[in-house]
């Protein structure tokens, strides 16, 4: 007896507890940002050039070198990545919009870093 109340009880509470939409979004504001910086982020590969992560992605505050630079979003300032480059070698001691991409990290959050 004491099987069957527990199974109906595990049956009823699984009836009426509240049923989530299976693609719910929360109503914040930044989850559209947020999803367009990884649509964006994703558009990144290696071998692209820094040309390209320059359409989404700004220079960061701070110390940034030409083999690696951490650069911000543009949208959104406080979503980071860091990304390594292969230089040009036509071009010395200056960033090239030629330089290709060799490694992308995860995007991050941050506050912005200012010089």
């Amino acid at each position: 007896m004491r099987k069957w109340i527990l199974i109906f009880s595990i049956a009823f509470s699984a009836s009426v507890a509240p049923r989530l939409p299976a693609q719910s979004r929360p109503g914040c504001s930044a989850c559209g940002q947020i999803e367009q910086a990884l649509e964006d982020f994703g558009h990144l590969k290696a071998g692209m050039t820094r040309r390209d992560a320059e359409q989404y992605f700004a220079l960061d505050g701070g110390m940034n070198f030409r083999g690696q630079t951490r650069y911000a979003y543009k949208k959104c300032e406080f979503i980071k990545v860091e990304i390594t480059f292969e230089n040009e070698p036509s071009v010395q001691n200056d960033f090239s919009p030629k330089d290709k991409i060799t490694n992308l990290s995860k995007l991050s959050l941050e506050f912005p870093s200012y010089d």
